[in-house]
């Protein structure tokens, strides 16, 4: 965690999304796990799973909190945008998930101007592109930041994904790092 606080250039994002926590439950997110400035939102469900955002002031967490066993969703939105962060182990359920998460991003998100969905898909984007999660938003009207997708994982698998979708009206600008 120091070192997230130590890196500068992470510590100047508006949200900061994390994955694979390794928290064991709610509890643990006490007062050594805050940045100056920003609220948070977590699932938490043990070693190699959970999620994080982090977030100022003009954005709320979003009611709802997916905390299954082999994935986790969060979300957090301001008048513009909603953010939604996943975690997904590769055992999980394709048709759990794709619910959960469409459910979500059609609550929650259908008056945003924008809609983020980011997170470790645990699928690559490159090798697997009708995987049941990417063909849901795609049909959605998403479409990848990662254009040409980019390796995250020492295997050089694309697992790390970040999906857009953005009606005409948008001005925001986005920096993934």
């Amino acid at each position: 965690f120091q070192d997230l606080q130590a890196d500068q250039s992470l510590m100047a994002c508006d949200v900061i999304c994390i994955q694979e926590t390794w928290f064991e439950d709610q509890s643990e997110q006490s007062e050594h796990y805050t940045f100056a400035g920003k609220s948070n939102v977590f699932a938490n469900l043990g070693r190699g799973k959970g999620v994080a955002i982090y977030f100022p002031e003009e954005f709320q967490p979003i009611p709802r909190r997916v905390m299954e066993s082999h994935f986790q969703i969060v979300g957090v939105k301001s008048s513009r945008i909603a953010i939604f962060n996943v975690y997904r182990s590769k055992p999980a359920e394709h048709n759990e998930i794709v619910r959960d998460l469409q459910d979500m991003i059609e609550r929650e998100g259908r008056d945003s101007e924008v809609v983020l969905v980011l997170g470790d898909f645990n699928f690559c984007e490159r090798d697997v592109r009708e995987h049941p999660v990417r063909r849901m938003l795609m049909a959605k009207g998403f479409h990848s930041l990662l254009d040409p997708p980019v390796s995250s994982h020492i295997d050089g698998n694309c697992l790390d994904q970040a999906y857009i979708k953005k009606n005409d009206a948008c001005t925001l600008q986005f920096q993934a790092h």
